[in-house]
């Protein structure tokens, strides 16, 4: 999985997709991602027991998870679709963990690395 540079500090606000990484799914999906955030250096992963999760249009990733980015980027087009539903809680967190939508997930970020390259 391609690498980010790009690991800047937390913000409250959180910072836009890599543009190569937005455009690509975007191209396989017909979807305007521009309103989704990255929240890096997040602790909110470890409250979930994660290195990173995704919910609504924000991606959270733990210290040095950067690489997970294109694969939480497939779960926010997952529950855009209404394809995601909650299977347990996790600390008051609803979290799906089924494996079918993993690896969905990892195959749509895969083939957005491919495309916006």
């Amino acid at each position: 999985m391609t690498q980010y540079a790009m690991q800047p500090q937390r913000s409250a606000v959180g910072y836009p997709l890599p543009s190569r990484l937005r455009r690509g799914m975007e191209k396989i999906t017909g979807m305007n991602l521009q309103p989704v955030r990255v929240f890096y250096n997040s602790p909110k992963p470890a409250q979930v027991h994660a290195h990173a999760y995704a919910q609504g249009l924000d991606i959270y990733l733990a210290p040095g998870q950067v690489h997970h980015l294109p694969h939480e980027l497939g779960h926010i087009i997952q529950q855009a679709k209404g394809m995601v539903q909650p299977t347990t809680q996790v600390n008051g967190v609803d979290v799906n963990d089924d494996p079918q939508l993993e690896g969905h997930a990892t195959a749509l970020g895969e083939a957005a690395v491919r495309v916006g390259y």
